[in-house]
């Protein structure tokens, strides 16, 4: 029987995918408060398009039927939606030089936080028994939650988010 550890792989890819994801971002915000619904719409096809085709290219082009080329097509996927939203939706809100900055900043916390955990994944040792292993991950666990509790912070004092949540109101 396979043990969990052998989906690793599958959820750091998705961990980074989701720096990534719209939803998380609030980049919709502005089209939702000026009623672009439109535009919503059309950025969520250009989204789920961009994402089959991922999908299809990983399973039919490279030949990868399994979970893992889903998750890298669903974060590939991901990462050309938010190049897309901060595109469009961003003209509005920020100059070219600061949707540059937010998307190297972006990449720059992903590729932190996947290395974080791929260290972290690597000290994993198996064919432990429960409670082994119950506290083996509690320790590595918690180690890489400390290493990426700063990302958190620097994003909130850099996005400077009460000055946007009082502009919402």
């Amino acid at each position: 029987m396979p043990k969990y550890s052998e989906s690793n792989e599958v959820l750091l890819i998705l961990l980074v995918g989701n720096f990534f994801m719209i939803v998380n971002s609030g980049l919709t915000i502005p089209w939702f408060v000026n009623k672009q619904i439109m535009a919503r719409g059309i950025s969520n096809a250009f989204g789920l398009l961009i994402t089959l085709l991922l999908i299809v290219f990983f399973w039919y082009y490279l030949d990868q039927k399994d979970i893992t080329a889903v998750a890298m097509a669903i974060t590939i996927g991901n990462v050309i939606y938010f190049i897309y939203m901060v595109t469009f939706v961003g003209r509005q809100i920020w100059t070219l030089k600061q949707a540059i900055t937010i998307l190297l900043m972006v990449l720059l916390c992903a590729t932190w936080t996947a290395s974080v955990v791929f260290i972290g994944i690597q000290y994993l040792e198996t064919n432990l028994n429960f409670i082994d292993d119950l506290l083996q991950s509690l320790k590595i666990g918690g180690l890489t939650f400390l290493m990426i509790v700063p990302i958190i912070f620097i994003g909130l004092r850099l996005s400077d988010y009460k000055k946007l949540i009082k502009g919402l109101d």
